[in-house]
């Protein structure tokens, strides 16, 4: 999830990092982080204000996947429950609609019931 979401570039600066490839006799290379990356301080609640900017953003088109993006996630896991299969197809597929418009790809569907 992290490396799905780009650093603004006000705050690359503060993610630069200098290589040398344990060669003391050269001057380093300067590089930048563009992406989040784990062990990163904030970077799990940018993660998540990520994904609540994504559903605000989805809301119009999939209003049930962006309140399930808002209040069934944590960190890159949904969970949703719901009466019906069919509820719940439509609710999956506007959350992947939602996501994937903005970078973000479910990888799996886990389900006590076969989603089509």
């Amino acid at each position: 999830m992290y490396h799905r979401i780009l650093i603004p570039e006000t705050d690359q600066h503060v993610h630069r990092y200098l290589w040398r490839d344990m060669q003391i006799d050269r001057p380093p290379e300067v590089f930048v982080k563009t992406v989040l990356t784990f062990g990163d301080r904030p970077a799990p609640a940018m993660a998540q204000t990520a994904l609540l900017k994504t559903a605000k953003e989805g809301e119009q088109q999939h209003p049930r996947a962006a309140q399930a993006l808002r209040h069934n996630t944590y960190m890159d896991d949904i969970y949703l429950s719901n009466p019906t299969i069919e509820d719940t197809a439509e609710i999956t597929h506007g959350i992947v609609e939602v996501l994937k418009g903005r970078g973000f790809k479910v990888k799996e569907w886990l389900s006590s019931q076969p989603l089509d």
